[in-house]
This record gives structure tokens, sequence and C-alpha cells, in this order.
């Protein structure tokens, strides 16, 4: 149920790269990547999961777009992930 869920460091962290606008997978985990540097301890199969979450949760949405001739989902926040992230 949104509003419930504990966010964890992972979670804050993705909302925190969201903020900038719509962005697909690869380049959320390059974001993430530079914002670690070395330190980033989530697997690059570890992201999605946290994306699906954050999206049942209301926190993020996804849509499938064409970009550079090939579709790509990618992930925005919803008011709702904008004011968790201020939090």
């Amino acid at each position: 149920m949104p509003g419930t869920y504990f966010l964890d460091h992972h979670d804050r962290e993705v909302l925190a790269v969201l903020e900038r606008g719509p962005l697909y997978g690869y380049l959320i985990m390059e974001a993430l990547r530079l914002r670690a540097g070395e330190e980033l301890d989530l697997p690059t199969g570890g992201l999605y999961p946290i994306l699906r979450r954050l999206e049942r949760l209301g926190y993020v949405r996804s849509a499938w777009v064409a970009l550079d001739g090939r579709h790509r989902r990618t992930y925005e926040l919803t008011e709702m992930g904008r004011q968790a992230h201020v939090r």
C-alpha cells in the first residue's frame, strides 16, 4: 500500500537520479555509478526489481518510447515519488 513502505538506500538513490527527468534502465544505472563512484553496491540486475517495486507503490511510472530506433522503457517520478524524495 502506498505510503506504508519504508524506502531503503537504493530506493532513495533511484528516486534522486529520476529527479532529473525520465530515463531508461541503462542510463539510470550509469547515473547511480556516477553518484556512488567505486562504492556502488547494486548489481546491474538489482535495478529492475527496485524500479518495478517503486512503480507498483506509485513512486515511479514507466512508458515504452522509441529512442534511436529502439523501444526502451523509460521511468519517471510521480508526484508521490517527488514528495518521497524530498523527505
